[in-house]
């Protein structure tokens, strides 16, 4: 018997082993090929990301520069944009009281050493005294130097104990694309200095008439925050009678918001030229801090007269985002003519070490019917006993007899190396009997670029 061999069964055999040779093969280069797609778009997608986080970020500066945002509202949660969507935040970093240096720092200096570095951001910018620095990190408590003079300010020494300021948004963006793969998210982050800046207003002569009348209105264009707010309003009646303007009714307003306002009345004499009996000019003037106001706000000030022919004009200045600063607006007291004399105000500041600029109003008023004085250097702005500002002339509360009612004084004072939370006083001390009252505001600047002549 003879054995065939069956060609035909070993040709399928090989056949098979073959295909599934191939599809194995073919399997590979598919598993290798999605890969790498997967791959591909992860990365395409991760741009895209990127490009949506950007995009947040500008949309949050925006808000913060030009729309008045604040920082801490900087919060924009899943807003679509493009293929993708981004969200938001903002945090700011003013540390109050701010932390000082350890040790003298000079010209090359690339480690601050302060005693501590609580509250600052995890990299920006901060100034001791007029030199901005930019940081890169943070390590420990010294903060480690990107670039010295930066923003356009000079380098230059330090010394131990100089305090240490930030006014700084961070404002972090986070872009997201979703995709089978999931959530795929880049993050930016920008640093933003927030920078003070000032507003003014020299307005005209208004006629005050006997219901509230806006002698002075000033528009401004700030970011959220605080802002301080200095008045002077020139005051005339250039014919007889006189006229009075009443406690109260001479105002700071923001929109139907009573700021601050005169502690005694205003009495405007009448005449065409000063004389012995007719004192036809006064000055007044109006401080506050308006704390966490909102975007653009206009500041107004209205007055009302007792009767017809007082025209004012207002001179405004308005600080916003001053790095540091404290106020009170202090009640009527009556000044005595014992040596001791009277304080008018106490402020206990809540302000850092460094260069403070002191701004004090004080309103006099004479309710006696008779001469009352203050000589020259009895009226004082003080830090502990040391005397900071003074009046330079005697103030003359009356004349032949005809009561001078609410005079109104302005004490300036820069007061260079202060220690933290320094007190001020105001101080003042009345000749020729009693009836002079005195109120005084005051504010203080601390961490400001600043000159001053007395």
């Amino acid at each position: 018997m003879k054995f065939i061999k069956n060609k035909s069964g070993v040709s399928i055999i090989a056949t098979v082993l073959a295909l599934l040779m191939l599809s194995l093969f073919a399997a590979v280069i598919v598993t290798l090929i999605t890969t790498g797609s997967g791959v591909s778009v992860q990365e395409v997608q991760g741009m895209q990301a990127f490009s949506i986080a950007e995009g947040g970020l500008e949309r949050a500066l925006g808000g913060f520069k030009w729309t008045g945002t604040a920082c801490a509202l900087l919060t924009y949660n899943n807003i679509p944009l493009g293929l993708g969507s981004f969200s938001t935040t903002g945090t700011l970093y003013n540390p109050s009281p701010s932390t000082t240096l350890t040790a003298n720092i000079f010209i090359g200096t690339l480690t601050i050493p302060a005693v501590s570095t609580a509250g600052y951001a995890p990299y920006g910018r901060i100034r001791i005294d007029s030199e901005e620095i930019d940081y890169s990190y943070i390590s420990g408590n010294n903060f480690i130097v990107a670039k010295r003079g930066a923003n356009g300010t000079i380098e230059a020494n330090h010394s131990f104990g100089a305090s240490v300021i930030q006014n700084q948004c961070l404002i972090r963006s986070t872009g997201t694309i979703t995709n089978p793969f999931g959530n795929i998210q880049r993050v930016v982050e920008k640093a933003v200095a927030i920078v003070p800046s000032a507003a003014f207003l020299d307005g005209g002569s208004v006629a005050i008439g006997t219901t509230e009348t806006n002698i002075g209105s000033l528009s401004t264009t700030f970011p959220s925050g605080n802002n301080l707010i200095i008045v002077a309003v020139s005051l005339r009646k250039n014919t007889a009678p006189s006229r009075d303007i009443a406690l109260g009714n001479l105002r700071l307003r923001r929109g139907g918001t009573t700021l601050a306002s005169n502690q005694s009345l205003i009495r405007v004499g009448g005449g065409a030229a000063p004389s012995a009996t007719n004192f036809p000019q006064e000055t007044q003037f109006l401080l506050y801090r308006d704390v966490g106001v909102g975007p653009y706000p206009t500041y107004d000030v209205t007055a009302i007269a007792s009767g017809a022919g007082i025209s004012g004009e207002v001179k405004m200045i308005v600080i916003n985002n001053a790095p540091s600063s404290s106020f009170q607006d202090g009640g009527n007291v009556g000044i005595v003519t014992v040596a001791a004399g009277t304080t008018i105000l106490t402020h206990n500041s809540t302000v850092p070490a460094g260069n403070n600029v002191i701004i004090a109003a004080v309103q006099l008023d004479n309710t006696a019917g008779a001469t009352r004085t203050i000589s020259a250097g009895n009226l004082e702005l003080r830090r502990g006993v040391t005397t900071l500002s003074e009046n330079q002339f005697a103030i003359n509360l009356a004349r032949s007899g005809r009561v001078n009612r609410g005079t109104g004084v302005l004490l300036i004072a820069r007061d260079a190396g202060a220690p933290a939370n320094p007190t001020y006083t105001i101080w003042g001390r009345a000749t020729g009997g009693g009836g002079i009252m005195g109120e005084a505001k005051i504010i203080v600047l601390n961490g400001l670029l600043s000159a001053f002549l007395d």
